[in-house]
């Protein structure tokens, strides 16, 4: 009877630490079976630089009266040798899925300057610290990692620095234990943005550091080099203080395009971390050129993430969300709906870690242009979340393949069935929008109000 009922409470108290997802605490390794269990290749980097062996626990005291613990011991044997870095990656036999919140470790160290630090690959690839630098010697401690609040997503390579310190003492070694993948029901996430911010402000007058420019002779495009403003062969879109739509400076973005070459423009988010778009609507930006741009002669647009295959999106033309050709010396707001980028390539899934905006060659036209980007901002517009309103404020109707919208509306429509399904998420121009559809009723949504649709 004693026996059914410790397997009754370890079963329940297991099932506290399950998320409704399936997610639960686990421990990746405790090394007690004499060996590494997590993967079945250790790659250690440089190859030359660590001895490594799963080892009788050296201190069993304190928190960790194990018997087996992982060794790692440096034997760097040339005075100049000086790697900080070197440790090791491995596959995950196991990946480690979303939504997890801590790798905590236990560490022993025998040099008083030894710190550990990790790496993680996957949607996310990072490097980072423990939360408290180690503090022991010779004595277990538990180094605690936060993947949660760096943004780490779906570990399947896992790897780490055990001696991460400068300079190196080719003497030292640290021990590993119970490497533990920590769920935290207590971890309430924070309510999803209405707007993610790329790009408001450059840090420098002269550059914007988290941008990248590739160009393929004969298109061109301007660039300035981190390093100075003389420094030739630069891959930094260039800042200027005037003109600006707000704040302190704007990006400059002057291309040629030209039959056999090629460029591209990267706008990457701020602090280059990831957004999650999987719940935005739309990318919305502010242009402006000292003359005017023709629609068809302004840049294609794609978004790269971290991970995927693909990790591009596909192309669209920015020209297509203009009502008119760019005017000169005015700005004006470009807002392309994201439901378009997916649309572009429905193949591209990774909405959830995209690091940037890419700018590219369209037409071939040989001739210079200039143009100023301000306010890169993908928001959620809620004028399209409610198409099961009972509220009609305008009028529409359909004809020849043609949704007509009162007053010439221009902007974004989401077109319903009474199913509750997403038939149409396009632009309107000018009151008219060019969609499909099978007999039956709809409902139209816009930002400025609602509309039945009765298709014959």
């Amino acid at each position: 009877m004693k026996q059914i009922f410790t397997i009754v409470v370890l079963a329940f108290l297991m099932n506290a630490f399950v998320k409704a997802d399936g997610l639960a605490t686990f421990v990746l390794d405790d090394f007690e079976s004499g060996a590494v269990s997590f993967t079945t290749e250790v790659h250690v980097n440089p190859a030359a630089s660590m001895d490594i062996a799963v080892v009788n626990n050296p201190v069993k005291a304190g928190i960790n009266t194990s018997n087996k613990v992982w060794e790692w011991a440096r034997f760097d044997v040339t005075p100049d040798t000086n790697q900080p870095w070197s440790g090791f990656w491995s596959a995950l036999a196991t990946a480690i899925p979303s939504g997890y919140h801590r790798i905590e470790i236990k560490y022993l160290r025998t040099n008083s300057t030894s710190q550990l630090k990790i790496k993680c690959e996957g949607t996310v690839t990072k490097e980072i610290a423990a939360v408290t630098p180690a503090s022991k010697v010779n004595e277990w401690e538990t180094m605690v990692f936060d993947i949660y609040t760096a943004g780490i997503k779906n570990i399947n390579v896992f790897g780490f620095f055990p001696d991460f310190c400068d300079p190196i003492n080719p003497a030292a070694k640290v021990y590993i234990d119970d490497i533990t993948i920590i769920y935290d029901p207590s971890i309430v996430p924070p309510p999803a943005p209405t707007s993610i911010s790329f790009f408001t402000n450059s840090a420098s007058d002269r550059f914007h550091d988290q941008s990248w420019v590739n160009q393929t002779a004969p298109s061109t495009v301007a660039t300035q080099h981190w390093q100075g403003p003389d420094v030739p062969n630069g891959d930094k879109l260039p800042a200027v203080t005037t003109p600006v739509k707000d704040g302190a400076n704007a990006l400059k973005l002057q291309w040629k395009s030209v039959e056999t070459g090629d460029w591209m423009a990267l706008v990457a988010a701020i602090g280059w971390v990831p957004a999650d778009l999987s719940q935005m609507t739309h990318l919305k930006f502010w242009v402006n050129s000292p003359v005017a741009i023709a629609k068809a002669d302004l840049p294609k647009l794609r978004f790269e993430a971290t991970t995927g295959n693909p990790n591009n999106t596909g192309k669209v033309l920015m020209g297509n969300y203009l009502t008119a050709d760019l005017a000169a010396n005015t700005w004006t707001e470009v807002s392309i709906p994201l439901a378009d980028i997916w649309a572009a390539d429905v193949a591209f899934l990774s909405k959830d870690v995209v690091k940037g905006i890419f700018f590219s060659q369209n037409t071939t036209d040989n001739v210079e242009h200039t143009m100023f980007i301000d306010e890169v901002t993908f928001t959620k517009t809620t004028g399209l979340s409610n198409p099961k309103s009972n509220s009609y404020s305008i009028s529409a109707y359909y004809a020849n393949s043609e949704i007509y919208i009162e007053n010439n509306y221009s902007g974004t429509i989401q077109v319903v069935d009474l199913a509750g399904k997403v038939v149409g998420l396009k632009l309107a121009n000018n009151g008219k929008v060019t969609l499909k559809l099978n007999k039956g009723i709809y409902i139209i949504t816009t930002a400025v109000g609602n509309s039945k649709l009765m298709v014959y």
